[in-house]
């Protein structure tokens, strides 16, 4: 991998966290966050509307600049494109406490190249 893609990969980055903190911020704390419960490997958790709403903006913009590159998400599961990179979502880490307004939540994204 070249170093010049590297900083393309961080600059997506970047602006993808731009975009989405706009979202968090905008529903952080809000009356109006619907909330239902899913179940993986027999442990509940949460999950919101605009946890799937995150999630696929960030797959819309990967898309537009590297439709060709894997996606796993939290929410929305796996696109195998059986490319050697793979972005990795988390749209919000911490959805309890985000809907219960507490300030420990992020939002993840990393990309991995290989293994």
């Amino acid at each position: 991998m070249e170093k010049k893609n590297i900083y393309n990969y961080l600059s997506l980055a970047h602006y993808i966290t731009d975009k989405v903190s706009v979202d968090l911020l905008k529903n952080y704390k809000s009356k109006s966050l619907s909330l239902s419960k899913k179940n993986i490997m027999n442990n509940e958790e949460l999950v919101s509307k605009i946890d799937i709403k995150i999630e696929k903006k960030v797959r819309n913009i990967i898309s537009k600049f590297y439709p060709d590159h894997n996606v796993f998400g939290e929410e929305l599961g796996e696109t195998n494109t059986k490319s050697n990179f793979t972005w990795i979502i988390d749209p919000i880490d911490g959805t309890k406490a985000f809907a219960s307004g507490i300030p420990v939540f992020s939002f993840l994204l990393s990309l991995k190249y290989k293994n």
